[in-house]
């Protein structure tokens, strides 16, 4: 579990947000080129491309859709694409991602 300290140089919430959400692609980025099974499915039967799209972290999404070994109009377990899950979820910004 990593530990997160809340820095004073940083403004407002929203900034500290968007800091940690530029931290995690990394961390992602790290694990992903360390040999990590990024089909692997979680205990719901989610892959990470699914996951990521229905929870809106368009840096993941950007990451995983830009392999070869990910197809990205696969559905999951719940027969919902990454697609479909972005839509439900409001995530316009990954819908535009996964249709570019």
């Amino acid at each position: 579990m990593f530990t997160v300290l809340i820095s004073t140089s940083l403004p407002c919430p929203i900034v500290y947000a968007e800091h940690l959400s530029l931290v995690l692609i990394r961390i992602s980025r790290l694990v992903v080129g360390e040999g990590c099974d990024i089909k692997q499915k979680d205990t719901m039967g989610d892959a990470p491309l699914g996951w990521a799209a229905g929870n809106g972290r368009e840096g993941v999404v950007r990451l995983l859709i830009g392999r070869d070994d990910i197809d990205p109009d696969k559905a999951g377990e719940d027969d919902q694409t990454p697609l479909l899950r972005a839509a439900r979820g409001g995530h316009e910004g990954v819908v535009k991602i996964l249709l570019g």
